[in-house]
């Protein structure tokens, strides 16, 4: 791949998404030590990143209250850096497309059980990660009640592996990870939970898989495009104007606070989901870059 500094950018987009905080030196090298700023050391940047393209708040509940994770508001902070991410890690996918092959992958992933109202929506419901590798156990620890995935991908969908795309600089090799696009239509299709699924494999509080579903993903819906670069720029800056009175709904979730009404929190994240849905369209069919 070019290695100039904006192609630099995306993979240090990528890599943050899968939890290296590795930082490059002045030539370009990755070196071990975290970075200053505080946006590229959380690594678990993927939760915060993630509960934005869910729908309404089923996620955020999911991973402050049930499991204890705290969201890391600095990705409202720096909002506009964090759409950025979102379009870096996408082109990426864009990027490996004509070098694939006609065959379909199978990737397993341990998902909340709390997701699976979302793909019964027939979409992916954020960035989806699986492994080639198998189940993870270690994975499976920190969520509450899971269930097991087996995810077709067919070469016409977006997606990429870590392992293709960044090659050296793939930290975590052995998990052989692919990695899908959020709002992907997809179909579920329940499997038998065979006794040999449920060895190993257990939630945070003991308990073993709920169910095992086929994901089959089928293609990235094209949700249309901007009438201008005007209104483009436009819808951002509206997206990004909002993102205080969020960083406090955010706060108020961390708190504690689910009495209070987030219905403001739920259209803001309808309004990004929308705005990034229309640049990933533009990018995956029209060969656009963001």
């Amino acid at each position: 791949m070019d290695q100039t500094k904006e192609n630099l950018r995306r993979l240090d987009a990528l890599r943050l998404y899968g939890g290296d905080t590795r930082i490059r030196d002045e030539y370009g090298n990755i070196v071990a030590r975290a970075s200053g700023s505080p946006f590229y050391q959380d690594k678990g940047a993927y939760r915060t990143l993630n509960a934005l393209l869910f729908p309404g708040i089923v996620s955020e509940y999911s991973r402050i209250f049930r499991e204890g994770h705290m969201l890391n508001p600095v990705y409202l902070e720096n909002l506009e850096d964090t759409i950025q991410l979102y379009c870096d890690i996408f082109y990426l996918m864009c990027e490996t497309k004509d070098y694939r092959d006609n065959t379909n992958i199978i990737a397993k992933r341990v998902e909340r059980f709390s997701a699976k109202e979302e793909y019964e929506q027939k979409r992916t419901p954020s960035f989806v990660s699986a492994s080639k590798a198998g189940y993870s156990e270690t994975f499976s620890l920190s969520k509450d009640e899971v269930m097991l995935l087996e995810i077709q991908v067919p070469a016409n969908v977006p997606y990429l592996e870590l392992e293709v795309v960044l090659g050296e600089d793939y930290k975590y090799r052995d998990e052989k990870e692919v990695l899908l696009p959020p709002f992907v239509e997809v179909s579920l299709q329940e499997q038998k939970l065979e006794q040999e699924d449920r060895r190993g494999i257990r939630d945070k509080n003991g308990k073993p898989p709920r169910g095992k579903y086929r994901i089959y993903a089928k293609a990235f819906p094209d949700f249309g495009t901007f009438d201008s670069v005007a209104a483009k720029d436009k819808m951002l800056s509206e997206v990004c104007s909002q993102k205080e009175t969020v960083q406090k709904a955010l706060e108020a979730m961390s708190r504690g606070k689910w009495e209070k009404d987030f219905s403001e929190y739920i259209e803001w994240k309808a309004r990004l989901q929308l705005y990034l849905k229309r640049i990933f369209s533009d990018m995956w069919y029209r060969g656009r870059t963001e």
